[in-house]
C-alpha cells in the first residue's frame, strides 16, 4: 500500500517568476487569490484506490493518524 498527499489552493495555478530566453528571470504581475486549501490523501495498491480523504486546511500527523486508522483500516 502506498500513501501519498497532495494540496490545492488557487495559488498553484499561477507562478510569479518565469525564464526568457536569455535565462533571466522575468516578472509577471499577478492578482493575489486569497483561497480556501484543501489537502487530499489517498491510499494506492496495485488493484488501484483503497481509500481517499479529502480535508480543508493542512494536514498535521495526527491529521494523518486518523487517516490511516478510520478511513483506511476501516
Amino acid at each position: 500500500v502506498f500513501s501519498d498527499e497532495s494540496a490545492y489552493d488557487r495559488r498553484i495555478l499561477s507562478c510569479r517568476y518565469e525564464w526568457n530566453i536569455s535565462e533571466h528571470h522575468a516578472r509577471k504581475a499577478t492578482f493575489f487569490v486569497r483561497g480556501q486549501r484543501f489537502t487530499i490523501e489517498g491510499a494506492l495498491c496495485i488493484n488501484g484506490l483503497l481509500a481517499y480523504g479529502i480535508q480543508k486546511g493542512s494536514m498535521n500527523s495526527e491529521d494523518y493518524e486518523y487517516f490511516i486508522e478510520n478511513i483506511l483500516v476501516y
